[in-house]
């Protein structure tokens, strides 16, 4: 038994499942309460705000979050880690993604990562 193969095999399969991971998140689809005008920009109707009045555009941009959550898959440099971050974005609503700001996820983009889990 040859322990470098072992640990390289090892972290190819961890490499390999990061990818099927951020390849599922990106299929979270767009928001349906929002209408796209272009990549960046969207219109949403005063009545399909939050129920707490978020008035943060990266809440209602059901895209932009899938890229946050694949940008952390990308980061983490372990399973559990992944594992974790996206408990707490089921658990808590939210995930920092830079070191001073928080992001707080949609109600859509909870549900599809709670699935996932």
């Amino acid at each position: 038994m040859d322990i470098k193969l072992t640990i390289k095999e090892i972290n190819e399969k961890v490499e390999q499942f990061k990818i099927e991971i951020s390849n599922k998140v990106g299929e979270i689809p767009d928001n349906p309460k929002i209408k796209r005008l272009s990549k960046n920009a969207f219109v949403i109707s005063s009545k399909n705000l939050s129920s707490d009045i978020c008035l943060s555009p990266e809440y209602y941009d059901s895209l932009y979050q899938a890229k946050v959550i694949q940008k952390m898959i990308e980061k983490s440099d372990n399973l559990q880690t992944i594992y974790n971050h996206l408990e707490y974005i089921v658990e808590k609503g939210r995930t920092r993604y830079l070191p001073y700001n928080y992001m707080r996820f949609n109600d859509e983009v909870r549900e599809f990562v709670k699935q996932l889990l």
